[in-house]
């Protein structure tokens, strides 16, 4: 059973102005009266990112680092924000990742589509908690790098290798076999083919996501009543 316990951003280390979000799988409730609040998230390859919530007066919203739970969840983005509208018992939710690259590689991006599905889970399981509707829910990447010729590059490759398979003369299962015992890595031509159009693929449902680029390695996210500005 999903435990959401949640305090205020206190809970956290205070540096100067803002709060340093350093626990992971710990939410942080942001109302009005923390509107000024500013929050830093650090990363182990020295990226930074800056949070700022701006809520309404009977609005509030719930934000942490690496937030997941303990039984359907095994992976999780850096950084979780929603954003609850009390009026209407609805809930606008944030998962944004911060990575150093993307597209040198299959294996980064598998992972983060990886952590995008577990956190919509998560998400799912918090508004559910709480008996809200979920409106809308944000993918995002903030990167040093994102390239989208050599992500265009990937699937071009994983595409000429599977029809160069398919069209070999080996029986089905063998193809099979080696499709298995690839270099690449399973199953990963779907997930590219919506990747390269910034979609990802969960419960039968399309996701759209954006990327963000850092400037020396930091990137500010400001939110006002959910939305990011």
């Amino acid at each position: 059973m999903l435990e959401v316990k949640v305090k205020g951003p206190s809970q956290f280390e205070k540096e100067n102005s803002c709060f340093v979000v350093d626990k992971k799988n710990t939410l942080a409730k942001i109302t009005d009266a923390e509107n000024e609040c500013l929050f830093k998230i650090c990363e182990k390859n020295g990226q930074i990112l800056w949070v700022s919530c701006k809520t309404g007066p009977d609005d509030c919203g719930l934000m942490g680092k690496e937030c997941k739970n303990n039984y359907d969840c095994r992976k999780a983005v850096d950084f979780f924000y929603t954003y609850f509208i009390t009026k209407e018992k609805e809930a606008i939710c944030h998962l944004y990742d911060v990575k150093e690259t993307i597209g040198h590689g299959v294996d980064v991006i598998k992972h983060l589509v990886e952590q995008w599905r577990d956190s919509i889970r998560y998400v799912r399981s918090v508004c559910s908690f709480y008996s809200v509707n979920i409106q809308r829910i944000f993918l995002g990447v903030v990167a040093d790098e994102y390239d989208n010729l050599a992500v265009a590059r990937l699937l071009t490759d994983c595409q000429k290798k599977e029809c160069e398979l398919i069209n070999s003369r080996m029986p089905n299962m063998i193809k099979n076999h080696v499709r298995k015992n690839s270099r690449d890595v399973p199953g990963i031509l779907p997930i590219l083919e919506l990747f390269v159009q910034r979609k990802i693929s969960f419960d039968g449902q399309n996701y759209d996501f954006k990327s963000f680029l850092c400037e020396n390695k930091e990137y500010k996210m400001n939110f006002v009543n959910g939305i990011l500005q």
